[in-house]
């Protein structure tokens, strides 16, 4: 099944999230919620798998599901494999319009949880619409091993020059255009390079023909 999604990154910062599951699944999405902020509610049987780092931090809710448990829940993943749970689920949070994840049941899903690749700063979301988690996790794995390791670096590097070149061109579109001049010419392969003196008299020769326009 292939869905139309839109990417979008959720900012759930004490924000109420329920999760159904015992399985490694549900941990695994369970602390990435947590880490994100949520106020994570989990409706589990077995509660052995989750760490007790974690496990401090969950509000346990006894089973089974019931749709009054949506009550003030802004986000819901399911891990379970229960079709007819599932279905009511379904059912539940798209009557109370509340975003669904159940995990490789794209049927059941309101959103997509994607692969994710973590590069800090970057964060990059991956998803098939659907069509094959693991794919996506494959593609994951391959950007994680082929992007460079020195990202935050140059992230840093290019933000102080940021504030460097804002007010010399306060003009939004011409900054812009600054930028996507110096990416093209090859900048910032040339920092990720290790030769950051290089990439930055690019920059100030850049800047030196700026002013003379």
């Amino acid at each position: 099944m292939n869905i139309t999604v839109i990417p979008q990154f959720l900012q759930l910062l004490d924000r109420p999230c329920l999760m159904l599951g015992d399985n490694h699944e549900a941990v695994n999405k369970g602390e990435a919620l947590i880490k994100a902020g949520a106020k994570l509610m989990v409706i589990a049987d077995n509660h052995q798998l989750w760490p007790e780092e974690l496990s401090k931090k969950i509000t346990w809710i006894p089973g089974p599901f019931s749709p009054e448990q949506l009550d003030g829940i802004w986000l819901v993943v399911s891990a379970i494999e229960d079709r007819s749970i599932n279905s009511e689920l379904f059912n539940a949070c798209q009557k109370r319009q509340i975003f669904l994840n159940v995990v490789d049941k794209p049927e059941y899903c309101s959103f997509i949880w994607p692969a994710v690749v973590k590069k800090p700063p970057f964060t990059i979301a991956i998803s098939t619409g659907g069509r094959g988690p693991v794919l996506a996790g494959w593609l994951r794995r391959k950007l994680e091993n082929e992007l460079p390791d020195n990202l935050e670096e140059m992230a840093d590097w290019f933000v102080e020059w940021r504030k460097k070149i804002t007010p010399i061109i306060p003009n939004l579109q011409e900054r812009g255009k600054f930028w996507r001049t110096m990416f093209s010419s090859g900048l910032l392969d040339i920092f990720l390079s290790g030769d950051s003196q290089k990439a930055d008299k690019i920059i100030n020769r850049a800047l030196k023909q700026q002013k003379k326009c």
